[in-house]
């Protein structure tokens, strides 16, 4: 995309100026391929991502388009992502937020040799940690915001961490574009729809309960990804 509009203003009131040419076009900066090692942790049969999906690109490396303004973000109907509260300092611990049609993407999200977890994946990593009941707390990270010991807001009820999934609290953005980020709750796409509804499904934590939550999403929502290896 080529922005011409504000140098051509720019030009009209400065003619006399030396190299000035109206309508000069400015390029974009080039996209530059942002490169991640992940944790990784065994869970039974599977292998999961410790952390949050931070990917600016698919496994082909071709790019993914980051999506700031909430009107763009309305109205997107192909692959975007976003920094929680577009703030980039939150990307090394909480990781970006990507909307359905990234996730469902062909090309792939994940790093190659990864996926994006399946329903049925889910429900196999559920079973293993004893239910919704129990695997929350076993899937939440530990510690409080108040006591600086993890990012949690209290009381972060039953986390214990003991399947070393690490679950963050990553918030969403909304289908309107608003950032619903506050250390209360953590949000996870799976790459299909459960058996009941054909919308793409979702998990959830929050800090006063230690149950895994289940869901479905609309595709606009910006939210998080852990990925789980072929």
């Amino acid at each position: 995309m080529k922005l011409r509009g504000t140098l051509a203003l720019i030009c009209m009131g400065l003619l006399a100026t030396e190299g000035c040419k109206e309508d000069e076009p400015v390029e974009e900066p080039p996209f530059v391929k942002e490169i991640y090692s992940y944790k990784s942790v065994i869970i039974g049969t599977q292998e999961w991502m410790a952390e949050d999906l931070k990917n600016n690109s698919f496994c082909n490396e071709e790019p993914i388009p980051e999506v700031k303004e909430t009107a763009q973000w309305i109205t997107l109907k192909k692959a975007g992502w976003s920094y929680i509260d577009n703030d980039k300092e939150k990307n090394s611990s909480l990781g970006k937020l990507y909307n359905w049609y990234t996730v469902s993407d062909e090309r792939n999200i994940c790093p190659c040799g990864w996926h994006v977890p399946s329903y049925d994946d889910l429900m196999q990593l559920i079973t293993f940690l004893g239910g919704e009941d129990k695997a929350g707390g076993a899937m939440k990270a530990t510690g409080t915001i108040q006591s600086n010991t993890g990012l949690w807001y209290e009381p972060n009820t039953g986390a214990t961490d003991m399947s070393g999934f690490s679950g963050v609290p990553n918030g969403l953005r909304g289908a309107n574009g608003a950032f619903v980020f506050a250390p209360y709750n953590a949000w996870w796409w799976t790459s299909n729809g459960n058996y009941l509804d054909p919308e793409p499904s979702t998990y959830a934590l929050i800090n006063n309960n230690g149950k895994l939550f289940l869901g479905n999403s609309d595709k606009k929502f910006g939210i998080a990804v852990r990925c789980i290896k072929d």
